[in-house]
């Protein structure tokens, strides 16, 4: 991470506390998400879901992608996962990711007997850490009422997960 490194500027965070929150709250978040990767190998109906973006060329051509993975659990073999990936020759914005989410969340609520959500995913400020991205969600947690679902945002710079890796 550039703030940890001292690579990036400490005018970026504000002070030297600014710089020290930032690094506990990249060390509690990797916790939390870990804890959270526990979970779903331990109970059936809980998934994990990690989502972020990059671009790829497609046909000769720039396109962002939206990289999901699912983890779940099954009990031939506890903790699984599979990755999704949404392309699109448009912006990266709210409007791509909710398109995308409003085509799949049935399909994977009833692909997955989902019994609770939990959301991870970087901070990105023009496509998921919206009014709009949140105000999806908590409508989707309105239309099946009896799924609990969590969103958490990484820290900045300190996101890294399986989505960069299918990214590579």
């Amino acid at each position: 991470c550039p703030y940890c490194s001292g690579s990036m500027p400490l005018s970026r965070k504000g002070s030297i506390d600014g710089i020290e929150t930032h690094k506990m709250n990249g060390i509690i978040q990797r916790r939390s998400y870990l804890k959270d990767k526990q979970r779903v190998s331990e109970a059936m109906g809980i998934l994990l879901l990690v989502q972020d973006f990059t671009q790829v060329t497609f046909a000769n051509n720039l396109c962002q992608d939206l990289v999901i993975f699912v983890y779940f659990n099954t009990i031939e073999s506890g903790i699984s996962h599979e990755c999704y990936h949404a392309f699109a020759e448009y912006k990266n914005d709210t409007s791509f990711v909710i398109t995308f989410w409003n085509a799949f969340i049935n399909i994977m609520i009833s692909r997955y007997n989902a019994k609770e959500i939990i959301i991870w995913s970087d901070g990105g400020p023009k496509h998921f850490r919206t009014s709009t991205h949140l105000g999806f969600w908590w409508s989707v947690s309105q239309q099946f009422e009896t799924i609990g679902i969590t969103y958490n945002f990484f820290e900045a710079y300190h996101g890294h997960n399986a989505c960069d890796g299918e990214a590579a």
